[in-house]
């Protein structure tokens, strides 16, 4: 495990952030909160990265993006969601197949 922070203040402004990093074995867990009220949680694996994010505002945007896959192939996944106004901001999605003689994506 381990806590870093950080900090840097420029004239009446103080910018800091928190950083926690957990790893166990091939799994790594990194989560980060800044002075603009964001949290974000990274999750680390041989196969599947998941990160995610969100404001600790009064109607934050929650982020969410995530792969699975192998060096041959992976799916993945980006959303941003608006808890103001419950809708989705963003929706993206691809697929990725990589051969010696063929590298092919959609998106």
């Amino acid at each position: 495990m381990t806590i870093t922070s950080s900090g840097t203040k420029k004239g009446e402004f103080l910018a800091a952030d928190v950083n926690t990093q957990l790893k166990n074995k091939n799994i790594t867990t990194d989560i980060k909160m800044d002075t603009s009220s964001n949290v974000e949680v990274h999750y680390l694996h041989d196969y599947a990265t998941v990160s995610s994010s969100i404001g600790l505002t009064v109607n934050p945007t929650i982020n969410f993006s995530g792969v699975i896959g192998t060096n041959v192939a992976s799916l993945g996944t980006y959303l941003s969601f608006d808890t103001k106004t419950g809708d989705f901001i963003k929706c993206n999605a691809g697929v990725s197949l990589s051969k010696v003689d063929l590298i092919a994506s959609l998106t």
